[in-house]
């Protein structure tokens, strides 16, 4: 299991001082404007660890739809010019993502910051509060990310192979995979379980472009 962080004012779905430069390493962690949606291009599709379907991201024209592992929809994603909509099924608007693939913020449905995820020169990521406190730190790996919660902990570990990217937790039991050729940060996303899944999903959907 993963330890679970209790972060303030999250809704349904739902950045520290400068640190020395270190070489990034040499692997595709960070997007790419040619990552595939999924292997069938039209559906983005996540297993847990026992091979069984997790939930799946449903291409549109203006976003995508997330199911669960039966097709009901639990969430839409509205993609508006430098934002995603992160609405319910009803399509009430619960969260907002802005920002790009060096910083990423989490925005309550009147537009106020909650939440930060920053890409570091080094390749490392962050995710803090509005109030600049970390509560997740990613570290860049040869083989994706580990991933660490504010005390230094580890949580969970993203591996990016030649079929597959894999969401790990920290006793390395797989918690989700897929088979679609998306950049690790994306799937590091779902590491933060005190972000409810849709907006942790919006996240993926804006860092696999």
């Amino acid at each position: 299991m993963m330890r679970r962080l209790v972060f303030p004012l999250l809704v349904f779905v739902t950045a520290c001082p400068s640190e020395p430069s270190k070489p990034a390493p040499n692997v595709p962690n960070a997007p790419t404007a040619a990552a595939s949606s999924s292997s069938d291009g039209a559906k983005l599709k996540f297993d847990n660890g026992a091979n069984q379907r997790a939930f799946a991201l449903k291409d549109k024209d203006d976003g995508a739809k997330l199911v669960d592992a039966d097709e009901n929809e639990l969430a839409r994603l509205k993609d508006k010019g430098d934002k995603t909509e992160v609405r319910t099924p009803d399509d009430v608007v619960v969260a907002i993502i802005t920002g790009d693939a060096d910083k990423l913020k989490i925005e309550s449905p009147t537009r106020e910051e909650r939440f930060a995820l920053k890409r570091y020169e080094d390749g490392d990521y962050k995710l803090k509060t509005a109030a600049g406190e970390t509560l997740y730190v990613l570290k860049a790996k040869d083989y994706g990310f580990k991933i660490r919660d504010a005390n230094g902990a580890d949580v969970a570990k993203v591996k990016k192979s030649a079929d597959k990217v894999k969401l790990k937790d920290a006793k390395g039991e797989t918690l989700y995979e897929t088979k679609a050729d998306i950049p690790a940060i994306a799937v590091a996303c779902l590491a933060f379980e005190g972000v409810a899944l849709p907006t942790r999903v919006a996240l993926l959907h804006r860092l696999r472009r």
